[in-house]
């Protein structure tokens, strides 16, 4: 048997591929994990922000009340 006949000649273009096929998966859920985290985050800021805005209307309501109950004792 020479060396022509030997399967394992083989094997290192088929793990090549299989190599491939692996790393496109991969990259697949890469991409996949990175639209997920975009997404989080863009949601993340628009939480915050709304949580800025009523913290701020907050703050006012609660300054209105003590300005009312000054202006009571008065």
């Amino acid at each position: 048997m020479d060396q022509s006949d030997v399967p394992a000649a083989r094997a290192p273009e088929h793990h090549h591929r299989g190599q491939n096929i692996l790393a496109a998966a991969a990259d697949k859920r890469a991409e996949a994990t990175y639209k997920d985290s975009d997404a989080i985050l863009a949601t993340t800021l628009d939480i915050h922000r709304h949580l800025e805005q009523q913290d701020k209307q907050i703050r006012d309501l609660m300054q209105m009340i003590r300005d009312a109950q000054r202006s009571q004792e008065s």
